[in-house]
C-alpha cells in the first residue's frame, strides 16, 4: 500500500514550463503568504478569473489585402519610371496618395492595438 493512499489529495500534476515560466511562478510564491506551492496552486485555481481572448482577425486580413494591392500600385510605378527614365506628375501624386494610406493603415494597427487591450479580453 503507497504511503500517499491515506491522505486526501493523493493524486499529483506534473507542470512543464519555460525557466522564464519558472522565475515568474517562483515570484509570485515568494510574494505569498503560502508555505506551499500545492496551496498557492490551488489557492490561484479557486480565485483568480479566468479570461478569454478573443481576436478579430478578419481585420488583419483586410490590412493585408491594403497592403498587397499598395505594393502593387508601387511596383507599376516603379517599372513605369525605370522604363520612362522619369516619373510623371500623376505618378507623384499616386506615391504622396498611397503615403496617405500608409499614414491610415498604421492608424488602423494603433486602433487594432488598442482593442487588443481594452476590449479582447472578457470575464467568462
Amino acid at each position: 500500500m503507497s504511503s500517499n493512499s491515506h491522505r486526501e489529495r493523493n493524486k499529483v500534476l506534473f507542470l512543464r514550463m519555460t525557466e522564464n515560466e519558472r522565475k515568474l511562478f517562483e515570484g509570485v510564491f515568494a510574494k505569498s503568504p503560502f508555505v506551499n506551492r500545492t496551496n498557492l496552486v490551488l489557492y490561484l485555481l479557486s480565485h483568480a478569473k479566468i479570461v478569454n481572448i478573443h481576436y478579430d482577425m478578419s481585420v488583419f486580413r483586410n490590412l493585408q489585402i491594403h497592403l498587397s494591392q499598395m505594393g502593387n500600385n508601387l511596383n507599376q510605378i516603379a517599372r513605369r519610371a525605370n522604363q520612362s527614365e522619369g516619373i510623371y506628375d500623376d505618378d507623384v501624386q499616386s506615391v504622396l496618395a498611397m503615403r496617405q494610406n500608409i499614414v491610415e493603415l498604421s492608424d488602423a494597427l494603433d486602433a487594432i492595438r488598442s482593442q487588443f487591450e481594452d476590449n479582447s479580453i472578457k470575464e467568462v
